[in-house]
């Protein structure tokens, strides 16, 4: 798979999408609760085209339902082509044959993803802001284009509140400029991603990392507030 340099990852624009298995929907204007002004549109018309994810049934997408573990490692395996497995993990509450399986399965044996406990990983439960950044962080360093840092998180107002194990992916997503506090300088570290903002985070990753045809967005951090324009 094709990498790009440090600076291209710099120019992402992300804000914090996605499918329970058989949800299909033939295009994105199937979906009735997604307006054609939403800040995501675009967004999410590159999403369903290329197959990464679906909706909540065949004409509702729900952006502002929590996403789940599960569905979010789905997307991630999805946009690089894993998932093509078994499905069988050493995780005991990942049913082999779930959707998300094959795709927890990857990203476990590649160090993307270590579970919530050394044999679970909790794929219904809603993702986190601070699950999230460990699991892109840690993807990026699979792919040689992570970066070392001291697991501090000091820019954000309630930095205390990021949990150990998630510091080094917050400040990562923070110095390559993807990860912004909300108006008052908070990360929100335990509150749950939307749908919306999931898919955001992947689709533009996507974009820059794996679309040669993706025209290039402007530098702007995430702000973690799904009601918030990108």
């Amino acid at each position: 798979m094709k990498r790009r340099i440090l600076s291209t990852l710099l120019a992402l624009a992300l804000a914090l999408a996605l499918l329970p298995a058989g949800a299909l929907a033939a295009s994105i204007g199937a979906f009735t609760d997604v307006s054609r002004r939403a800040w995501y549109y675009d967004d999410l018309s590159y999403a369903v085209s290329r197959g990464l994810m679906d909706g909540t049934s065949a004409t509702t997408f729900s952006p502002n339902a929590p996403m789940s573990r599960g569905q979010f490692v789905t997307v991630l395996g999805r946009m690089v082509g894993a998932g093509t497995g078994s499905g069988r993990t050493r995780f005991t509450d990942v049913n082999p044959n779930k959707y998300y399986a094959p795709y927890v399965a990857w990203a476990s044996e590649q160090g993307v993803v270590s579970g919530t406990a050394a044999a679970t990983f909790a794929p219904d439960a809603p993702i986190t802001r601070e699950a999230m950044a460990t699991i892109v962080a840690n993807y990026l360093d699979s792919e040689g284009i992570g970066l070392d840092v001291r697991p501090a998180v000091t820019s954000f107002a309630d930095a205390a509140k990021v949990s150990a194990w998630a510091r080094s992916g917050i400040e990562i997503l923070r110095l390559y400029g993807l990860l912004a506090g909300d108006k008052n300088g908070n990360v929100n570290p335990q509150k749950p991603l939307s749908r919306v903002e999931g898919m955001t985070v992947l689709v533009r990753l996507d974009r820059e990392l794996y679309d040669d045809s993706a025209r290039e967005v402007p530098v702007t951090a995430v702000v973690l507030d799904s009601a918030r324009s990108v």
